[in-house]
């Protein structure tokens, strides 16, 4: 926590985000930071261990076998001023998502998830798609696009970089409606759930409201849990690890020290219709509060730090174990055919290469037989 803490202070970034709705232009820009570091003291070698007291052949003699040596690791000072350097990337917009929960939580976010709010009807507002492109328009030298892990997607995934072939952030546009994310402005609600104050990561950053990123959070667990996916389902651990931590920010009482969690006593923030507004919002707190209960199926122990939100933490009935079966079964089955589909590609590939190798193959049988009979050719000319 304390590593957490001082790479938070010392690797604090500045960027600014500001929209024009008549020129369609975004500003960005990105102050970088520097951190202090030290140098380890070098470990001590390794002394090699004596020979056997056994009989030994000439060759072993001459060519002794050296010890190994244990492969030295980083100093934390450069692990900190990684994590420094990868603070300064964060940008000055509703922060929500890993960046959201990194107010005293024990690890460096490895992205930032980015919720904007548009003014004016909903039919004017601009699309996910249509906001990278225009942060990308507006200052192609900090951001580019790269393509997902899905070669089938038609969607990009945006990242931030400070300068060019350096260090670089996904940064993740979401705007509401997404996931059922709440059209929360600044104006309408305090991101301290406690009238209007404002909690802050540091000033300049407004963050998404905890009830909001908590069970957001949740919902992310759930669906990499039954998703298709292995490099999905591996997220499921730092999930359900990043949700614990958000809890234990309640039962530790560090309201005081993380403006964050300010005012989370309150008995109506989880039902504020500004957080959860219809007609999305009661389906979303259903579906929470059967995640809730299937999140401590997984994890029995943190059920008390539910029940001190106001959670009521029943135990799943037989019908609802049935159905959280077949869809694990249908998981497993997924998974199957997304390890045939691979195979399938790798074999398909394969004989691709394979039909390339014979087409060279005759190609260059062909050519023999046409230098052969130029040969030939050139002979008999000569010899008449």
């Amino acid at each position: 926590m304390q590593a957490a803490n001082q790479c938070q202070e010392t690797g604090k970034g500045q960027a600014q985000l500001s929209t024009s709705r008549n020129g369609a232009s975004v500003d960005i820009e990105g102050v970088s930071s520097t951190s202090a570091t030290t140098t380890a003291p070098a470990s001590s070698s390794t002394i090699p261990l004596p020979l056997p007291a056994t009989s030994t052949t000439t060759s072993q003699l001459t060519n002794p076998t050296p010890a190994r040596k244990k492969k030295a690791k980083p100093p934390c000072t450069a692990k900190l001023a990684k994590q420094a350097a990868h603070y300064a990337l964060v940008l000055d917009v509703t922060v929500w998502g890993p960046q959201g929960g990194g107010k005293g939580k024990g690890r460096c976010p490895k992205d930032v998830d980015l919720l904007i709010a548009q003014e004016g009807p909903a039919g004017s507002h601009l699309s996910t798609a249509d906001l990278k492109t225009l942060i990308l328009s507006s200052n192609p030298r900090h951001f580019h696009l790269k393509l997902p892990r899905d070669p089938s997607a038609t969607y990009r995934i945006l990242y931030y970089r400070s300068e060019y072939l350096g260090l670089e952030s996904k940064v993740d546009i979401l705007t509401p409606g997404t996931i059922l994310l709440p059209p929360v402005m600044e104006k309408d609600v305090g991101f301290g759930l406690s009238g209007l104050q404002t909690a802050v990561l540091r000033p300049g950053i407004p963050l998404i409201p905890f009830p909001v990123l908590l069970l957001h959070k949740l919902q992310g667990w759930d669906d990499h849990r039954l998703a298709k996916e292995k490099y999905k389902r591996d997220k499921m651990a730092q999930d359900a690890k990043d949700i614990v931590r958000l809890l234990a920010m309640k039962s530790s009482g560090r309201t005081s020290e993380d403006a964050n969690t300010e005012g989370q006593d309150s008995p109506d923030e989880w039902s504020d219709p500004l957080l959860f507004p219809a007609p999305d919002g009661p389906e979303f707190m259903r579906i929470s509060w059967h995640q809730v209960r299937i999140f401590c199926m997984w994890l029995p122990d943190k059920s008390k730090l539910w029940k001190e939100l106001g959670f009521v933490v029943q135990p799943l009935t037989e019908e609802e174990l049935k159905d959280e079966k077949a869809r694990e079964e249908a998981v497993k089955e997924g998974e199957k055919e997304e390890k045939e589909r691979r195979e399938q590609e790798g074999g398909d590939a394969r004989g691709e290469e394979e039909d390339s190798e014979d087409e060279d193959k005759k190609d260059e049988k062909v050519a023999e037989v046409v230098k052969e009979e130029k040969e030939h050719e050139r002979r008999g000319e000569a010899h008449a």
